[in-house]
């Protein structure tokens, strides 16, 4: 699997005075090459600058992106910032089969306790498929890539997607619409389909008596 590009906006409101020096999480397999703020100024960063052993790294789990920001920020300012990084999150494990590792770290974060609205684009090779958290808003194409849009409702705690040669099943409901993804190359995938549909839809008729 080549790596894997991307580019972070963040946007967020400072919560107290004279806040100068931000701290995020990201992957240890990402590595940040820019930061900038909503000006386009390239702001100043360490990522785990003190780390100097693959051991260390390994043990700590996460980097830790520090941003410094050009002045010290006020209280209830909005801001944004903007990170591009790159790495190896993502791993081939069969035909058509991929792992997708750091699901809570592929992007910049400040954990889970920190919720958000997401909104999420993805380019990759066909004829793979990107299956993510929220609802898809639309889906292209564009020469040998498929694209997709997705979007987030409500404020969540993570966003995390999958990715792989899917085939995908739908069972219509009275007011819950299932779809189910899996993997072409699992046994038996059908029936499995159709008992998880079947379960789900047991599970919504029981909630509405």
């Amino acid at each position: 699997m080549t790596g894997f590009p991307a580019t972070t906006e963040a946007e967020f409101v400072c919560e107290q005075d004279d806040e100068w020096m931000l701290t995020f999480d990201l992957s240890r397999f990402l590595k940040v090459s820019k930061v900038e703020d909503e000006l386009g100024r390239s702001l100043r960063f360490f990522q785990n600058s003190e780390m100097t052993k693959d051991e260390e790294i390994s043990r700590l789990g996460h980097d830790v992106v520090i941003v410094m920001m050009p002045e010290p920020m006020r209280r209830g300012t909005v801001k944004t910032l903007k990170f591009t990084y790159s790495g190896e999150v993502i791993s081939r494990v069969g035909t058509g089969m991929f792992y997708v590792g750091s699901r809570g770290s592929w992007y910049p974060n400040l954990g889970t306790s920190d919720r958000a609205r997401y909104t999420v684009s993805f380019k990759h090779p066909k004829p793979f498929t990107i299956v993510a958290t929220g609802n898809l808003v639309r889906s292209w194409e564009e020469a040998d890539r498929r694209c997709s849009l997705w979007t987030t409702e409500e404020e969540v705690p993570v966003a995390g997607f999958n990715y792989g040669d899917y085939n995908r099943t739908v069972a219509p409901g009275s007011s819950v619409q299932v779809e189910v993804y899996a993997n072409k190359g699992i046994d038996n995938m059908y029936q499995e389909v159709i008992s998880r549909m079947e379960y789900v839809r047991a599970r919504c008729n029981g909630s509405r008596q």
